[in-house]
């Protein structure tokens, strides 16, 4: 696969903005028809006049400022990535309380089939999940 250069396609369009006089329609016309691809030999060569300098210079300019100021936009959308994590999670929480409601329906239908079963809570800050495992443990050995 070729490499592409990026500078060997800002200095074909450079040429043809000097071919075509500084003549913006022309110009454009010209990298329609061309599709802005620069061939793999030039005719002559650009020409580095004092508006040429200054277009380049301008150009550069502006191509830099751009890329820092993208990088900028780049560096607050990961600064405050939090707002849309919130917009998203603000959006989805109907869906979310939807979601449980439906759980827990059908935990209670479930439930409802077995009148006789026995419901232990077991709450607290300290030793749930402990308890909760020796409860199912002992359990388990009887039924």
């Amino acid at each position: 696969m070729e490499k592409i250069n990026p500078l060997a396609y800002l200095y074909y369009h450079l040429y043809l903005l000097q071919l075509e006089e500084y003549n913006l329609s022309r110009f454009l016309r010209t990298i329609w028809r061309t599709k802005g691809i620069p061939p793999a030999k030039l005719r002559k060569k650009l020409v580095f006049t004092p508006k040429m300098v200054l277009i380049v210079t301008a150009t550069m300019g502006l191509l830099i400022g751009c890329s820092v100021a993208f990088s900028y936009v780049i560096l607050l959308a990961l600064y405050i990535s939090y707002m849309p994590i919130i917009i998203v999670v603000i959006i989805l929480t109907p869906l979310d309380l939807l979601l449980k409601n439906m759980r827990i329906n059908k935990a209670k239908e479930i439930m409802s089939r077995y009148p006789q079963i026995k419901i232990i809570g077991i709450a607290g800050s300290y030793g749930k999940t402990t308890m909760k495992e020796v409860v199912s443990t002992i359990l388990a050995q009887k039924y």
